[in-house]
């Protein structure tokens, strides 16, 4: 089975980044990376980067 994930890197740099996006529905956005161990990395639709 497939989980699915945000991209780390991401996740770093977005101003939601203190907030809880565990609801968000992973399994449909992007993927930009697929891991050895079933995780897959997406590309989150809700990121926006963090203003300087």
């Amino acid at each position: 089975m497939a989980i699915y994930i945000p991209k780390g890197g991401l996740c770093m740099t977005c101003k939601f980044k203190i907030n809880d996006c565990s609801q968000l529905p992973f399994s449909t956005m992007k993927p930009i990376k697929t891991y050895e161990d079933g995780y897959i990395a997406v590309k989150c639709e809700k990121y926006e980067h963090e203003a300087a």
